[in-house]
């Protein structure tokens, strides 16, 4: 088993300020299905990402095809965008707020947007996937962190709190990363269901840029 991410699109339809893959995307090129799975082993972990990876037009085909390996799928998306996967591919969508202004701020998105977020992750949970939210956690967020917990505990899905990775210009200081961590812990204590990630999760990375 390896775990392995395929950023298969560098299209994206949210601008958002502290974007990992900002520089990268603006040279990503969409990859072609063959090209995924003759690198996909049994058993391997699959994490599809982007761009935002729900505006690949055969993301559908490609998760299908992905769990006939079998090969475990996880996409991750900023939750605008439904479109119907295997019920066996996880979905892991990306909430950094509920408040709609702060939604503009951060991802630059509208509230139409951040609504059809809510409406594709009751989508998502009706199709009976898996669904993880992730909450990326910086200073212009941070006190978000029980609403967006308790949004989590409201729908009965997991939640994942990490600090933002640098990018862009952005960094968290350790006086925040303590915050960050003893907010997770009072959660916890309450009986949510957190995870607290703190590092990345060690990948293949693979991308097509020309």
């Amino acid at each position: 088993m390896a775990y392995k991410q395929f950023e298969i699109t560098g299209k994206c339809n949210l601008n958002c300020e502290t974007c990992f893959n900002q520089d990268l995307i603006k040279h990503l090129k969409d990859i072609e299905i063959e090209n995924v799975l003759k690198k996909v082993s049994k058993g391997d972990v699959v994490y599809i990402g982007g761009g935002e990876p729900m505006i690949y037009l055969r993301i559908e085909e490609l998760a299908k095809r992905l769990v006939e390996v079998p090969a475990e799928v996880v996409i991750s998306t900023n939750g605008t965008i439904y479109r119907r996967m295997p019920k066996q591919a996880q979905i892991q969508v990306s909430v950094w707020t509920l408040n709609p202004e702060l939604y503009k701020k951060i991802l630059r998105g509208t509230e139409r947007q951040l609504m059809e977020v809510k409406e594709n992750i009751l989508k998502y949970i009706s199709d009976e996937n898996p669904v993880l939210l992730n909450m990326p956690v910086y200073e212009r967020n941070f006190r978000e962190i029980i609403s967006v917990s308790d949004y989590a505990y409201l729908l009965k899905t997991p939640l994942r709190i990490n600090p933002i990775f640098p990018a862009n210009g952005f960094l968290n200081s350790s006086d925040l990363e303590k915050r960050i961590e003893d907010s997770v812990f009072q959660l916890k204590l309450s009986g949510r269901n957190i995870i607290y990630s703190k590092t990345k999760q060690p990948v293949e990375r693979f991308y097509l840029t020309h």
